[in-house]
């Protein structure tokens, strides 16, 4: 393994860093996170769109598990867009593929998979 020789720039030739503070193509974004740390659980999700933006953070019990977390994390942010934007169209985006995997079963094995898949059925719209 090569050993990593740092280099000195000065700063005047370092470009800028740009972000991007656009708003997405669509009415509202959606966050979603789980996780443990130290024992201790919690949940959260933040809400962006081009008037408005929250974040919002539930303390679980140390007994729950990451994977109960993360799919609490949605059920909160499901039922507060019930609640708040009903009628808005909605990407949800989050970084569990086991809870996404649950939720792709035909048959729940989870009664918390079966409350999101419910919450999930409840807010389609067919069109």
């Amino acid at each position: 393994m090569e050993r990593y020789e740092p280099t000195w720039t000065h700063p005047s030739a370092i470009g800028p860093v740009h972000w991007d503070t656009s708003h997405p193509d669509f009415a509202l974004a959606v966050y979603t996170d789980g996780s443990k740390l130290n024992g201790q659980v919690g949940a959260g999700f933040c809400v962006f769109n081009p008037s408005f933006s929250g974040d919002f953070q539930y303390r679980l019990d140390d007994h729950c598990s990451v994977f109960q977390a993360e799919l609490m994390a949605l059920k909160q942010a499901l039922l507060w867009k019930s609640q708040n934007k009903k009628n808005v169209h909605c990407h949800i985006f989050m970084d569990s593929m086991s809870s996404l995997k649950a939720l792709q079963r035909f048959q729940p094995r989870n009664n918390l998979v079966e409350e999101v898949r419910k919450l999930l059925d409840a807010s389609v719209s067919l069109h």
